[in-house]
């Protein structure tokens, strides 16, 4: 069990646990409740952004670990989607959904391709004149 204490000055969340065995961590998984009293609050759609969160660990014999972690949101469309589009005068912009990696292709009759490279799952805007 631990204590999570939330600084709204710094928008800093952190868990910390006094209490831990002197023996490897293989996996840490945090759940909040969800509604009106979560601890977080999200701005926007989660599924369609990719993820990650500062980690900063200190073992009981001083070692550090920073890194940066993924993060992974449960309940996302798994479905590569069309967002929004757009035309102005002879430009065509899409925002594409994918739910994972990959590289997206736009083509049409007399206009040229438009692509974009996802690292996972994301938005991006793909140009097409």
């Amino acid at each position: 069990m631990g204590d999570t204490f939330i600084n709204s000055k710094t928008d800093v969340t952190s868990s910390t646990f006094a209490h831990v065995p002197d023996a490897p961590v293989q996996s840490f998984e945090l759940t909040l409740p969800q509604g009106k009293y979560s601890a977080l609050a999200a701005n926007g759609n989660l599924c369609q952004q990719n993820l990650s969160m500062p980690t900063a660990f200190t073992a009981q014999n001083g070692a550090t670990l920073n890194q940066d972690t993924h993060i992974e949101v449960e309940g996302c469309s798994n479905t590569l989607s069309l967002i929004s589009k757009s035309v102005k005068k002879r430009t065509l912009k899409l925002v594409v959904y994918a739910p994972e990696g990959g590289k997206v292709t736009a083509s049409g009759k007399g206009v040229s391709n438009g692509s974009k490279s996802y690292s996972g799952r994301e938005n991006q805007t793909i140009t097409v004149i």
